[in-house]
């Protein structure tokens, strides 16, 4: 017993953040070269509580690999203006962030974005109290990236589940940001139920680097649970 305890308490507080670690890097050295293969600017900050690496590795991979028509953002930062960048003329990115001031300093910065400021307001979602952006337009998505508002304890940024279960069951790909979190895990466990009752087909699977990031894929996007 005493030596499983210590095994956890090592493996949890040395040996896994060392491996996320070198695993950051490895994204790190691949978001470079996508950076340096689009001729695009590297100046990102994946820093602090913005986009990681492996996040922004994810995101650069389903845009250049996938033709998407719609892509909703839920927070905005990095991945934000990564999208910007370098999405297709073609695909529409709408983007909602609650914080006026991040808004206006992010705002002059994108180009190709529609990107939208909205307050929050508290929600009741399945009996479950939530604050969620109060002007959202419930439209079908292809990627929906969920990054925002800031996270909580419990059922962690759970609105999305609106856009989810309103979306007419066509293929799509859904990334949650932070999935390491008990509060983010709640809300994925509440998402795959509401897929199970529409009778979505479809793939979960897990990005590890300093963050983590699950990946829900249908259809002929199931290909992004090999990323």
């Amino acid at each position: 017993m005493i030596k499983d305890r210590v095994k956890s308490f090592l493996s949890w507080n040395i040996v896994d953040p060392i491996v996320h670690n070198l695993k950051e890097i490895v994204y790190q050295n691949i978001f470079n070269n996508q950076c340096l293969n689009a001729g695009i600017s590297n100046d990102f900050y994946p820093v602090g509580d913005a986009a990681n690496y492996s996040l922004l590795y994810l995101v650069f991979r389903i845009l250049k690999e996938n033709e998407l028509e719609t892509i909703i953002e839920l927070g905005s930062g990095q991945t934000t203006l990564l999208i910007d960048r370098i999405k297709r003329t073609t695909t529409n990115h709408i983007c909602y962030e609650d914080d006026h001031h991040w808004f206006k300093l992010l705002e002059p910065k994108l180009q190709n974005t529609d990107y939208r400021y909205t307050e929050l307001s508290n929600y009741i979602i399945d009996d479950i109290s939530c604050d969620w952006y109060a002007h959202v337009e419930y439209e079908d998505f292809d990627f929906l990236l969920i990054d925002g508002p800031r996270g909580v304890e419990r059922f962690s940024r759970l609105g999305c589940c609106e856009l989810i279960s309103r979306s007419t069951g066509g293929e799509f790909i859904i990334v949650f940001d932070d999935s390491e979190r008990r509060g983010e895990q709640d809300t994925i466990a509440h998402v795959c139920g509401i897929l199970n009752r529409k009778g979505s087909k479809f793939k979960i699977s897990q990005l590890r680097g300093n963050k983590e990031q699950t990946v829900i894929s249908t259809g002929r996007y199931s290909s992004v649970r090999y990323f």
